[in-house]
């Protein structure tokens, strides 16, 4: 198909503040991105939101959704939400741990939470985990010991960051 490059554009509303994070994912059949937009008014932390939007093939993205939730109104630091198209909507994953909580969206609006505690995370004891690359569904074949497919499974396939130092920054939580 070729390539083409082009920058950037969130709307000319948001030119004071700096973007960053840019992430991309699909939504029905679309490209769309996601970023964090942030300002410094003094030397203390910087105050950012998270935004997502839809990405014209110029580069530009003409509006701008901020969810409604936590603290995604330059009162705190909201970044690496990590934004999916799942069933005809719009969903973030808002956090990861300890409680991993998705969000169902509708533009700005929250329309369902969903939250689940995911045992795995429990042990990882380097850091918070956070932001990472979209989920993807995966589905893969149970097979009997004579090698036939007696199953199919599917679950969500994604990978997230932390912070990793040179030793455990927390102990493995216990039930």
């Amino acid at each position: 198909h070729g390539s083409t490059s082009a920058p950037i554009r969130p709307p000319k509303t948001w030119d004071k503040h700096s973007h960053e994070d840019l992430r991309f994912f699909g939504h029905e059949g679309e490209t769309w991105a996601s970023l964090t937009l942030s300002v410094c008014k003094s030397k203390r932390m910087p105050r950012c939101i998270t935004a997502y939007g839809k990405l014209l093939p110029d580069g530009s993205i003409p509006k701008l959704f901020i969810p409604k939730f936590g603290h995604n109104d330059f009162s705190g630091m909201e970044k690496n939400w990590v934004f999916f198209s799942y069933g005809g909507k719009v969903h973030a994953i808002y956090r990861c741990d300890p409680v991993h909580t998705v969000l169902e969206l509708d533009g700005e609006k929250v329309t369902k939470q969903y939250k689940t505690v995911i045992e795995a995370a429990s042990h990882w004891t380097y850091g918070e985990i956070r932001g990472g690359t979209p989920p993807v569904p995966y589905s893969w074949e149970v097979k009997n010991k004579n090698g036939n497919v007696v199953e199919v499974r599917w679950g969500w396939l994604r990978f997230f960051h932390s912070r990793i130092w040179d030793k455990p920054l927390r102990k493995p939580r216990t039930k």
